[in-house]
């Protein structure tokens, strides 16, 4: 079983695979619904940070990846996150943030 940094490692992997070539920043935003789905949009910036553009589809196993999280990142209080929102720059520095308490859709969330 994987530990939750090889978990982020893999998921920066798979987001800088699926990226144009000229992107510098990636922000991944998943919603964990009770079901299991995960909804998640894809964005890179341009070198000035200015330009976002959504990428379409998915990176093959981008989705298990971020399930295997919530298990990890759980407890009997909180139990699983329902929103994660992964932020990488292109030296690979990254950044991660749950929300435990409220479903909030990543489409209506402000990347």
């Amino acid at each position: 079983m994987e530990d939750v940094k090889d978990i982020y490692d893999k998921i920066g992997n798979l987001l800088a695979n699926f990226a144009p070539e000229s992107w510098k920043k990636i922000v991944l935003s998943a919603d964990l619904r009770d079901y299991g789905v995960i909804t998640s949009i894809h964005a890179w910036m341009d070198e000035d940070g200015k330009d976002v553009r959504s990428l379409e589809g998915l990176p093959p196993r981008l989705a298990p990846a971020i399930l295997e999280l919530a298990p990890l990142l759980s407890t009997e209080e909180k139990g699983y996150f329902k929103n994660m929102k992964f932020s990488m720059s292109r030296n690979r520095k990254f950044k991660v943030e749950y929300d435990y308490k409220n479903f909030q859709s990543a489409l209506s969330k402000n990347l």
